[in-house]
């Protein structure tokens, strides 16, 4: 064969027909390289992940549109708080102390029998405490013992002040006196046996001083 003939021959064996082939046994080569059926499982896996993420996104979406009620606006999340605070207790408080019973004297018929003859005197006339005492124990007078006659006075609780002031007004209305005498004659043993305070005072009331 001759150069022409051997550059013929290669011009007619580059028609398009014979490149495609030669380029299919290339890419079938290809295909049986082992990195690429490694790149083409990393391809799949990543294709999968996006389809999951995409399919959670939706699922996502769905859960929040079903919180939404009729109106269009979130559901209130119910509180787990109580809606009414506990009842304040109070401390238990302690009664307040009682006052002890009062308990009456007891008397004796003949203290009983003083202090109503006491009573009398004092209706009829005034007198001092310790000339009550001395009317309800006298020999001359109602004969009582000291201790019952001093017993019945002190159970009257009298205001000895008023009852030596009425004295003053009563010896004033008999005769006069000046305030020093007058005085004199209320507080004297011999006289009406006031006090000398008790004295004053009845003098000044009845106006003596």
């Amino acid at each position: 064969m001759t150069d022409g003939q051997i550059q013929t021959g290669e011009a007619a064996d580059s028609t398009p027909e014979k490149q495609a082939a030669v380029e299919s046994k290339n890419a079938g080569s290809v295909l049986r390289k082992w990195w690429f059926w490694v790149i083409a499982v990393v391809v799949l896996i990543i294709v999968f992940n996006l389809g999951g993420g995409s399919s959670n996104s939706k699922k996502s979406v769905g859960s929040q549109t079903t919180s939404m009620n009729s109106a269009g606006k979130p559901s209130a999340a119910k509180s787990s708080a109580p809606t009414t605070a506990p009842p304040a207790t109070t401390p238990p408080t302690s009664p307040p102390p009682t006052a002890p019973p009062v308990t009456q004297p007891q008397y004796t018929n003949q203290q009983k029998n003083a202090i109503a003859e006491a009573k009398q005197y004092l209706d009829t006339q005034a007198f001092s405490r310790q000339g009550l005492i001395d009317q309800l124990s006298s020999s001359a007078g109602s004969g009582y013992p000291v201790e019952d006659a001093t017993i019945a006075v002190d159970s009257l609780n009298e205001d000895w002040n008023a009852q030596a002031a009425a004295s003053a007004k009563d010896y004033l209305s008999t005769q006069p006196f000046s305030c020093s005498a007058l005085i004199d004659q209320l507080s004297s043993s011999a006289g009406e046996g006031f006090t000398t305070d008790q004295a004053t005072y009845g003098a000044q009331q009845a106006g003596a001083c």
